[in-house]
């Protein structure tokens, strides 16, 4: 399963795609607090629980947040700890 999320915005410098699934990293100043950096980090945590991936990268409209996750069937089972 792909999700594409896309932000039609500015897009990213080039050390902010590398670093924004990094814990407590925000492309905000300091003095615009009220994001703590962890969401994305978060994010990044439970998609690869789930034995998935999650990138972010610049395109021509926007950023893009790509979310790969497998497709299950059937008895299909994977183990996950804890």
């Amino acid at each position: 399963l792909k999700i594409e999320i896309r932000n039609t915005g500015e897009l990213l410098k080039e050390r902010d795609l590398i670093k924004i699934f990094e814990r407590y990293y925000s492309i905000l100043p300091k003095d615009q607090s009220g994001h703590t950096g962890i969401g994305l980090h978060m994010a990044k945590s439970i998609i690869s629980g789930h034995h998935g991936t999650i990138s972010a990268e610049n395109r021509i409209d926007g950023v893009c947040i790509i979310i790969s996750l497998p497709v299950l069937t059937g008895s299909d089972t994977y183990e996950h700890e804890i």
